[in-house]
């Protein structure tokens, strides 16, 4: 059964690695390796790193790649291209616009260049999407109110909602307001937190930056507590198997907390988080979901469905996808 729905994908995650050499050569940028088997091997793509921080440095790499507008609009095309040919029907792509202003462009032509690269790749595959504007934690909480500036500004665009990722051990209390300004503007708010930070950041993302999704929560599903509430409070988990265990946020697959919030019946799906870095796509991550968690048919079917009802998209839009889902050959009814 094809995956139908991604909600957390980062673009600078999820580049094509010829296309990261291809524009280092045009654009005489300097990269840790000149071939495809380098490049790969420097990125450690598919591996399992030291830590998250670790795993968060190659981003330098692939963000070096991302500073004109012709390098963003493809990269985006290419990722909503690959997304269909895995048979994908609706992608939600993040990224921060800020971190590809080091070569002269504003955040605005940034977003620009990224909003074209998916319409492009959409009308190219017939397939929907949205873009996440991010901020990190770390960053002067000025330059995150300046990315929900930007998400307010190109919502008509296509800019679905706002994120704050980044190491998750840090506090963000002072991002906050910027984040419930967006959502007073109409945007979606989704939230990394508890992937290798204390579980609290849970509530914390729920309570005063009001996300209605949180990404990873990995230390958060495995308290009882903490479960029930993301439960109660009817927050989407986007569970991320591959990048977890390689940021060494989980030791195995099997021990995986989101498996407990499966059972418990929440509101969870799988994404690959960086396709390229992990070097995974969501038909391998729902493989590894239902060998590692053994999980029924119809529990792998109700990710997927979990996905749909998680999407920032219509309800009509909704109905159409389950409407797909549902004529699927092995649909358990």
């Amino acid at each position: 059964m094809k995956p139908f729905v991604e909600l957390h994908l980062h673009l600078d995650g999820s580049l094509r690695i010829p296309t990261m050499l291809e524009i280092a050569r045009a654009e005489n940028v300097i990269l840790p390796a000149t071939d495809e088997a380098g490049l790969r091997a420097a990125l450690a793509c598919g591996e399992i790193r030291g830590s998250l921080k670790q795993y968060l440095e190659h981003f330098d790499y692939t963000t070096s790649v991302m500073q004109s507008r012709a390098a963003l609009t493809r990269i985006a095309t290419e990722l909503i291209e690959d997304c269909a040919a895995e048979g994908l029907r609706h992608v939600e792509v993040r990224y921060m616009p800020h971190l590809s202003t080091l070569g002269g462009l504003g955040v605005e032509e940034v977003t620009e260049a990224i909003l074209d690269g998916l319409e492009i790749g959409g009308l190219r595959t017939h397939i929907s999407w949205g873009f996440i504007v991010c901020s990190l934690r770390h960053v002067d909480p000025a330059v995150t109110g300046r990315m929900i500036d930007v998400a307010i500004r190109y919502r008509p665009n296509g800019v679905v909602a706002v994120d704050l990722a980044g190491d998750d051990n840090l506090p963000a209390l002072d991002h906050a307001s910027h984040f419930r300004r967006a959502k007073e503007a109409g945007l979606h708010v989704v939230i990394h937190a508890a992937e290798e930070g204390p579980p609290e950041r849970v509530m914390e993302a729920m309570e005063i930056f009001g996300a209605e999704r949180i990404g990873h929560a990995v230390q958060a599903l495995g308290d009882k507590r903490l479960r029930d509430e993301i439960w109660m409070r009817g927050v989407g988990v986007e569970a991320c198997l591959t990048s977890n265990l390689q940021t060494r946020t989980v030791a195995s697959y099997a021990e995986h907390s989101g498996l407990q919030y499966v059972k418990h019946g929440g509101l969870i799906s799988l994404s690959t988080d960086n396709r390229m870095l992990a070097d995974t796509t969501m038909t391998r991550e729902l493989e590894l979901a239902r060998l590692h968690w053994n999980l029924e048919p119809v529990q792998v079917q109700r990710l997927i469905w979990n996905a749909i009802q998680m999407a920032f998209i219509s309800r009509d839009a909704k109905d159409a996808l389950r409407a797909e889902l549902r004529a699927e050959p092995g649909y358990v009814r």
